[in-house]
Parts: C-alpha cells; structure tokens; sequence
C-alpha cells in the first residue's frame, strides 16, 4: 500500500513531503534519500520489489527537490537537510514502533547516509549506500571552488546548471528517456549546496576510519558523476562493511542492468540483520 505524508521540521517548520510504501507484515523498515536533482518518487519500482519481501519503504523529498516547496536545487545549509532525515526516522519509528530501521542513500543520497551514520544518530540499524557522492568524477579545482564559494557568497539563492544526461544515469535506453523526461527532476545546482557537499564528502572521508555501523557500499567503475576512487578510499578504513564494484553499468546501478542485483543484495542485507 502507498501513503503520502508530511512532516514538518522542528528546526524551521519546513514542510517534508514524501512517500511510504507500507509492507503487509513488515520485519523491518527502509528508508531512502534520494540523489541530486531527482526525487522520492523515482524509487517506485523499487520500493514495490522491496515490499514483497515484507519490508516496508519510506522515501522523502530533500529540500530543492521534487515536491519541496522552494527554489530547485537551493539549500544553503546541509545540516537542515541531516536534520529532515533525522525527523523521518522519527516519524519511521512511531509508526514501526521495534521494528529495524535501514538507510539506503544514492548519489549525494550516498553521501548523506554516510554522514548519518559518522556524526548524526544510531537509530539505524544498518546502512546500504549506492555511488555516493564523496567527490565528484570530475575533480575541482581550487579555483573553482573559490569562485562557487564567491558566488555563494554574493547570492546564497543563487545556482548554476549542473545538466545530468540520460546516458550518465543509465545503459538501458528506457531509463535514459525515464529520467530526462521526468517534470519534477531539474539541473539546477544551489552554489550553498554545491559548496555542503563539496565540504561534506571531505569530511566524511578524513573520518573514515571511526565508521563502525553495517555497510554495504557499490560503485560501478564506469559512473560518470560520482568518483569511484573516493568511494574505495572510504571503505578502505571503514570498519564493518562490505564493498561490491561494479562494471559495464551507470551511475544509477539500481535502474541499470544491475538491478535484480542490487535488489537481492538490499534485500539479503535486511533480512540478515532483522531476524
């Protein structure tokens, strides 16, 4: 059964909007956060698999995406962003009272379970993180950086296109015209979010080594937009966690031919761990 919902944010009274996706006899939860420039509904298929298996799914719209209300792209602090997650486990976890709670993040989705998982809380159980975006495949420069940071500075609303092409998200053709005919993603990228995550991702890997918490983490070789070298660099010192690379697939390895895969695998780590 699918219900949407809304919580608002104790920080700012922002209002979250998002999805869930409810398991008939559910053994655990999963919860999802999505990628840049995309939204919660792209995890339909998904979630669909994943509650046949009785988990139930819950999904949400970071800010600047999706259903959010406010300019695309734009949060000029990513701390509201870890804060919204954190208000979902709530809700999560007063609706599945006992119940396991897992976080599968993809994309800058990725880089912010992580960043969950390192410094915000412990209510999950166990994480399962998709691309993350620790850096991105195209390095930037120090002047670069600077000018993004000026910008930023001059206009805190401001953005600049960051277009994502349906080749770099996928192999299959259907999926490619999937995501770029999808009204509610956009290429706009908030210069106060480029420079979170550009800081984030650094972060999170000068602590790689106090990770502690379950992990399953999967790269594909061949992604485009997230670099796979930061993501060996991470679970190089991360303890408790396994590493599956992938080749021949996109950044989207879930909507790629590695689907069945990547579901299997969410699926067996679950269950190992609600039993």
């Amino acid at each position: 059964m699918k219900k949407e919902f809304k919580v608002i944010s104790s920080v700012d009274k922002f209002e979250i909007h998002g999805v869930l996706w409810e398991a008939k006899e559910p053994l655990a939860v999963m919860i999802i956060v999505h990628g840049f420039g995309e939204h919660s509904g792209r995890y339909e298929n998904m979630a669909k698999h994943i509650i046949k298996n009785n988990i139930s799914v819950v999904a949400f719209d970071l800010r600047g995406h999706g259903k959010a209300i406010g300019t695309k792209g734009v949060c000029n602090d990513y701390n509201l962003m870890t804060n919204d997650i954190t208000e979902v486990i709530q809700m999560s976890q007063n609706i599945y009272s006992g119940l396991p709670h897992f976080m599968y993040g993809h994309s800058m989705g990725g880089g912010l379970a992580l960043h969950n998982g390192l410094f915000n809380n412990d209510m999950i159980c166990g994480y399962l993180v998709s691309a993350p975006l620790l850096r991105p495949s195209k390095p930037i420069g120090t002047v670069l950086k600077s000018i993004v940071k000026f910008m930023n500075f001059v206009n805190p609303n401001g953005a600049i296109s960051n277009k994502i092409t349906g080749d770099q998200i996928s192999t299959i053709s259907k999926e490619q015209n999937n995501y770029e005919n999808d009204p509610l993603n956009h290429s706009r990228l908030g210069t106060g979010l480029a420079v979170a995550m550009i800081e984030m991702g650094e972060k999170i890997l000068a602590r790689r080594q106090d990770w502690t918490k379950d992990l399953c983490i999967w790269h594909s070789k061949n992604d485009k937009l997230t670099e796979y070298a930061a993501t060996e660099k991470f679970v190089s010192e991360a303890q408790n966690t396994s590493f599956v690379s992938l080749d021949n697939v996109q950044h989207e390895t879930h909507n790629d031919t590695s689907r069945q895969r990547i579901y299997k695998l969410i699926v067996s780590f679950i269950k190992e761990r609600s039993q």
